[in-house]
């Protein structure tokens, strides 16, 4: 099997890109990732860094044209940049295992977790930080197996994910029939062994401390929270009465909420299509509502700073008797969507106009701060759309104490695609690692009440109304996540660095092999 995939290098490269992006939601094929990186490991043979690197770029364009086809429904320049740039990580994994190959043989393999984990973390950071698509995130449906996380965050599932690939992988290679004395096949033999059993202590390692970690029953909650899913689409809400009905709408089903005992109600992502800090008469409405039912209302709405002519994408707390008005701006914008990346180095960008919606990168502000909200019940920190996505940003709002945590979206701008699957699930990762429940709440889906184990309830599809009510557990302790954050990618990075570092003349033999 492995000479097979050796012999075809182009097949082998875009066999693991499909294999990968196909491991994301929406379909139930998580498990694909434990495979997707074989046919990728085949190539790598410690010679040429070029083609390596080439090798691993095709694969990454295979991967992510499957994970993120949908990026092109808001942005094509987006489309094209998560097309072009991202797959350069998968070629620089494929440069950095070539020396390991060559220098370590066999064993260097072993050292593919730690370089994809440090890639995937590098990968994060910055304006054009994008971890939507880290192999950890393709494990959410496996519960048990993902509970770790609140040691290593979801780069300790990445690493898993490869090393799984890894042992496989060797598996393989130490099964192909030995024709030589029988002291080689012996070798062969226990070396067969031990991967074998190597793969079973990585898998029931993870499953035996989930299996310990996630009580039998649910959660009791104390908070009840309702959720509102109003369904409108963006061409709804933006029309000449888009924002009557969208009032009418949001008024309706907050007090079907209200009437099933909901204290806290939740508005999507800019749910009205208005300023509605400055907008007196609008404003008067959602207070007089919040005063009439006497619950707390949040909602996501634009807002717009007349000195600075910034408009943000903002999150309001309206509570019943209270005339002052708490907001939380948001703060990572997404890349060509809301912004444009490094666009505050470089003012220039920030005139380039990228999206359907006209509105060029200059007209969204970023927020500076975070704000933990007080509600009738508890405290919450809210997570506008795409800031889900981001491991670390999750865990500085919970380093604020807050008793759960509220992701407002606005998922339909993707349509009918895999992006609000994937983004609902992903948000199960967060809530594994702060063991902290979050509340989804989406325009048109996917709305779901998460718990501390990652464990879904009442969680609606896309593109229908709903009004969900729940009592919300509250967050107990401080996970060693939370308090440490990424250290375990931090070291894999470090360990990476020391490993490149610490080869003699890799510079000279890698330029000279790639030359």
């Amino acid at each position: 099997m492995v000479s097979r995939l050796t012999s075809h290098p182009l097949l082998s490269s875009l066999l693991c890109g499909l294999l990968l992006g196909l491991a994301f939601p929406p379909l139930p094929c998580g498990f694909l990732a434990w495979i997707g990186l074989v046919p990728l490991f085949c190539l790598i043979d410690g010679g040429c860094a070029r083609k390596a690197f080439k090798r691993g770029f095709l694969s990454g364009v295979a991967f992510n044209l499957v994970a993120l086809y949908w990026i092109a429904w808001l942005t094509p320049l987006g489309a094209i940049a998560a097309v072009l740039y991202l797959p350069v990580y998968v070629g620089l994994f494929m440069v950095g295992m070539t020396p390991l190959v060559r220098r370590f043989g066999q064993a260097g393999w072993w050292g593919a977790p730690v370089v994809w984990t440090a890639i995937e973390y590098l990968r994060s950071l910055g304006d054009l930080g994008f971890p939507w698509t880290l192999l950890g995130n393709t494990q959410t449906r496996y519960l048990t197996l993902i509970q770790y996380a609140d040691w290593s965050g979801v780069y300790g599932v990445s690493f898993w994910v490869v090393g799984v690939n890894v042992a496989l992988f060797r598996l393989m290679q130490t099964s192909g029939k030995c024709k030589g004395q029988s002291a080689e096949r012996k070798v062969q033999n226990e070396r067969r062994s031990l991967c074998f059993a190597f793969c079973i202590l990585y898998l029931a390692l993870p499953f035996a401390y989930g299996w310990w970690r996630i009580p039998d029953g649910p959660l009791e909650g104390t908070m009840p929270v309702g959720v509102v899913q109003p369904n409108r689409s963006p061409t709804d809400l933006w029309a000449s009465d888009g924002t009557r009905k969208a009032y009418e709408t949001l008024f309706r089903m907050t007090r079907e909420a209200a009437g099933r005992g909901a204290r806290l109600v939740i508005w999507p992502e800019t749910a009205v299509p208005t300023p509605i800090r400055t907008q007196s008469a609008h404003r008067r409405l959602v207070q007089g509502l919040a005063d009439s039912l006497n619950v707390s209302i949040l909602t996501g709405a634009p807002d717009y700073d007349e000195e600075t002519r910034t408009y943000y994408n903002a999150a309001f707390l309206f509570r019943p008797g209270r005339t002052d008005l708490p907001r939380y701006d948001k703060m990572h914008l997404v890349p060509f969507g809301e912004a444009m990346p490094y666009g505050d180095l470089f003012p220039l960008l920030r005139k380039i106009t990228f999206t359907a919606s006209g509105f060029t990168s200059g007209d969204f502000g970023r927020g500076k701060e975070m704000t933990v909200f007080e509600g009738p019940d508890g405290r919450f920190a809210t997570l506008i759309c795409f800031e889900s996505v981001f491991p670390n940003l999750v865990r500085r709002m919970v380093r604020l104490n807050p008793d759960f945590l509220v992701n407002i979206t606005n998922d339909a701008w993707f349509g009918e695609t895999s992006s609000p699957y994937q983004h609902a699930e992903i948000a199960v990762l967060r809530a594994v690692e702060n063991r902290i429940a979050v509340v989804r709440c989406a325009t048109t889906g996917i709305s779901t009440f998460i718990d501390p184990f990652g464990r879904q309830a009442q969680t609606t599809g896309i593109f229908h109304p709903a009004v969900l009510v729940a009592p919300v557990p509250r967050r107990e302790g401080e996970t060693f996540y939370t308090r440490y954050g990424d250290l375990f990618a931090q070291v894999c990075v470090g360990l990476s660095l020391m490993g490149l570092i610490g080869r003699r003349g890799l510079g000279r033999q890698v330029g000279y092999t790639a030359g």
